[in-house]
């Protein structure tokens, strides 16, 4: 999935069976910012709205203000071995959209 905020592109998805994230201003050159340490092995979406990136995935939820700074929030999300698919944000909510198994 790829998102576009703040003059930034956010690229998410699995790298050698690891949750993987890029970024990049001009979508030609991409770089690797540091992450929250994790075991999560897919990032399914990403978003932008609300002033920040969310990130999403098996076990994990990450935001970030700037795309290059992230900041674990996935105390107490748990998926019990589904996925969710998609992340949305209402203008007031953010909800996450089907799950796969």
């Amino acid at each position: 999935d790829v998102a576009f905020g703040n003059g930034l592109f956010v690229a998410v998805g699995t790298n050698s069976s690891k949750a993987a994230l890029r970024t990049s201003t001009d979508g030609v050159t991409w770089t690797v910012p540091t992450l929250p340490a994790t075991s999560a092995t897919l990032i399914l979406s990403v978003t932008y709205a609300n002033g920040q990136f969310v990130a999403l995935g098996s076990g994990l939820i990450w935001t970030s203000p700037d795309g290059i700074t992230w900041t674990d929030r996935s105390a107490g999300y748990t998926t019990a071995g589904e996925v969710p698919l998609d992340l949305i944000y209402t203008g007031e909510t953010y909800v996450l959209l089907g799950y796969r198994s």
